[in-house]
């Protein structure tokens, strides 16, 4: 009779789910991020130029309707799996009290959708999904210019 220790199994899995092709998230599992109304002080976008991968655009704004806009819109993700994908932005949430919350932002694989990491201070990260025409609405109202349909899923 084989005796399993937990450490072993534990590796397995992790040896199967790397097989498999997923990348193993690390976080607070299902935590969107927490962005408390009126608690944010600014934030900041930076994403990359699709036509010149060395050129980033930053836009920041402590405007609180547009700041709040883009933070329901990130309250309302939904989990979502990671991929190999890279991060082609960041948006930096500045809070009140002194914190930030960091999104990696990348191009969904699912029609209708876009993604982002979300980094937990440090303890890895969590992928989510929004939906595409509301970030992108909210992004915009920011003065970020977003790909084109046609560009936002090259992954």
């Amino acid at each position: 009779m084989a005796v399993f220790r937990p450490a072993v199994v534990i590796l397995a899995a992790v040896a199967c789910t790397l097989e498999s092709g997923a990348i193993p998230s690390v976080g607070s599992p299902g935590s969107t991020p927490d962005l408390p109304l009126g608690e944010i002080a600014s934030v900041e976008v930076t994403m990359q130029d699709r036509r010149d991968p060395e050129s980033f655009e930053t836009v920041s704004s402590t405007d609180a309707g547009e700041i709040e806009a883009l933070a329901a819109v990130v309250r309302r993700a939904e989990i979502s799996e990671d991929h190999k994908c890279r991060n082609e932005g960041t948006i930096l949430f500045r809070m009140r009290d002194g914190g930030v919350v960091e999104l990696g932002m990348l191009a969904g694989h699912e029609e209708g959708y876009y993604q982002y990491r979300y980094y937990d201070s440090g303890e890895g990260y969590e992928v989510f999904r929004v939906d595409r025409n509301a970030l992108f609405d909210a992004l915009e109202t920011l003065g970020v210019r977003m790909p084109d349909e046609d560009e936002s899923d090259q992954g």
